[in-house]
């Protein structure tokens, strides 16, 4: 069987190769992360429905979990994946709070939004391993998640590794 992952179909340049070369003919299955993306490949590319199947994205909720530390007055975010930093500077500027942005990914190939702005004073931005990422977390008191209007899953896992964590989660609405 040749199973792949279809990150994103909605594409411009993964387009072509659906409709125009039918690769999907010599595919058995695609996984797909987002329901969003799931009817993209239905309804726009013509994939038969019984070869698309939904696999939510996870975490490790052993490793990303409550921590026995003193919750502060912190907002926190993380990841590149299409993020909105500027404006998650413009929302916490003169609030009585301190941010602090993990604007890094091991996987995200996408510019670092928080480098085309000027951090208000209450704003740090720096990038965390999982162990310290964890820790902040922990820390703070909300976990933010500031997107540009995407079709596909972008801040999905800092989303839920903020909620394994027990934390209240503020996301950007996107498509």
């Amino acid at each position: 069987a040749h199973v792949t992952i279809g990150h994103r179909l909605s594409n411009g340049k993964k387009r072509p190769f659906f409709r125009w070369l039918r690769v999907q003919s010599y595919l058995d299955r695609i996984a797909l992360h987002s329901v969003r993306q799931r009817d993209i490949a239905a309804h726009e590319l013509g994939i038969p429905a019984d070869r698309l199947a939904l696999v939510p994205y996870q975490v490790d909720a052993s490793f990303w979990q409550p921590q026995p530390v003193p919750e502060e007055r912190l907002v926190c975010s993380a990841g590149l994946e299409h993020r909105d930093y500027p404006t998650l500077f413009r929302a916490v500027e003169g609030l009585d709070t301190q941010a602090v942005i993990g604007a890094a990914s091991y996987w995200s190939h996408q510019r670092n939004t928080a480098a085309d702005a000027v951090p208000p004073e209450n704003v740090s931005v720096g990038a965390f391993d999982y162990v310290a990422l964890r820790q902040l977390y922990a820390r703070a008191a909300i976990v933010v998640v500031p997107l540009a209007d995407v079709d596909f899953q972008a801040g999905v896992t800092t989303i839920l590794e903020a909620m394994a964590m027990g934390k209240p989660v503020v996301v950007t609405h996107t498509a």
